[in-house]
C-alpha cells in the first residue's frame, strides 16, 4: 500500500495501543517462565536469547521485553511436562504493512502458520509470560484510544481495499489485452496456413508484448498475404480479416 495519512495514522495508533498494554517499570516487570506448569493455553509469551550478551529478562520492564523480543511473540496452544507448543502472533511494528487488527490479537500473520515446540527450561532461550489472551483483549478494548483506533484502522483498510480494486482492474485489462493479441496472432497464422509471426509477452506493464519473425513488419506481412490472395490460397474476405488483425496488433 502507498503511504497515506490514513495508513500512517492507523499504524501509529496501533503501535501506541500495543505498547500501552505493557508497564514501563522494571518491577514487577515481566515474569520469567522456568517451568511449563507456569503456562496455560492462550497465554501470550515472548522469547529472548540467553547468551552472555543478551538482556536479562527479569531486569526488563514488560514494555522493554516486548520491544526486545520484536516479532518473537507467541501464543500458547498446549503444554507438556517440560515443553510448550506455541504459534507466532502478529504484533505491530509501527508501519502499515506491519499493522495487524488489534481486535483479533493472538492470530498469526499467515493463516495456519506452523506451531513450534519449546523446551522449558532451555539453555539458549529466555521465556517471559505476558498474560492470558482474554485479559489482554479486554485491555485493548478498554484503552482510551480504542474507538479512535477502530475508526482510523477501518479507514486505512477501506483505502487499501480501493487501491487493491484499482490495481486489479488495471491487471485485468493487461491480461485481457495479452489474450486478445495472442488470439489475433493465432488468427493471422491460421489464415495464412503457416506460422508467419510469433507473439511474445515479456511482462510489460501494458500487455502489448511484441511480434517477431521475418514477416513481423506490416509491409512484409501484407505483401505476403497479397501474394497468397493472388494465388487464390486465401479469399478476399480472409485477406481483409488479416488486415484487421494487423491493424489491431498495431494499437
Amino acid at each position: 500500500m502507498i503511504h497515506s495519512k490514513a495508513s500512517d495514522a492507523a499504524a501509529a495508533l496501533t503501535h501506541q495501543v500495543w505498547l500501552d498494554l505493557w508497564p514501563t517499570a522494571p518491577t514487577p516487570g515481566i515474569s520469567r517462565v522456568t517451568s511449563a506448569q507456569q503456562l496455560q493455553d492462550d497465554d501470550l509469551i515472548v522469547t529472548l536469547g540467553a547468551g552472555p550478551d543478551a538482556a536479562t529478562l527479569t531486569d526488563l520492564s514488560a514494555r522493554d521485553a516486548v520491544r526486545e523480543a520484536g516479532t518473537r511473540v507467541w501464543r500458547v496452544v498446549s503444554t507438556g511436562a517440560r515443553t510448550v507448543r506455541v504459534r507466532p502472533v502478529a504484533v505491530p511494528d509501527g508501519t502499515w504493512n506491519g499493522t495487524p487488527d488489534l481486535a483479533r490479537l493472538g492470530e498469526p500473520w499467515v493463516k495456519d502458520a506452523p506451531s513450534r515446540q519449546f523446551y522449558i527450561p532451555a539453555a539458549k532461550r529466555q521465556i517471559g509470560r505476558l498474560g492470558p489472551m482474554d485479559a489482554l483483549r479486554e485491555q485493548i478494548t478498554g484503552h482510551h484510544l480504542f474507538g479512535e483506533w477502530e475508526r482510523t484502522y477501518e479507514a486505512a483498510e477501506a483505502e487499501e481495499s480501493e487501491e487493491r480494486a484499482a490495481a486489479k482492474a488495471i491487471w485485468d485489462q493487461i491480461v485481457a489485452r495479452r489474450e486478445s493479441r495472442r488470439e489475433l496472432v493465432e488468427r493471422l497464422n491460421k489464415i495464412a496456413g503457416d506460422q508467419l509471426v510469433y507473439w511474445a509477452d515479456f511482462g510489460g506493464s501494458d500487455g502489448a508484448g511484441s511480434l517477431s519473425g521475418w514477416l513481423a513488419s506490416k509491409g512484409r506481412l501484407r505483401t505476403y498475404l497479397l501474394g497468397l490472395q493472388a494465388a487464390s490460397l486465401i479469399t478476399e474476405e480472409q485477406f481483409e480479416e488479416a488486415e484487421k488483425c494487423m491493424a489491431l496488433l498495431e494499437q
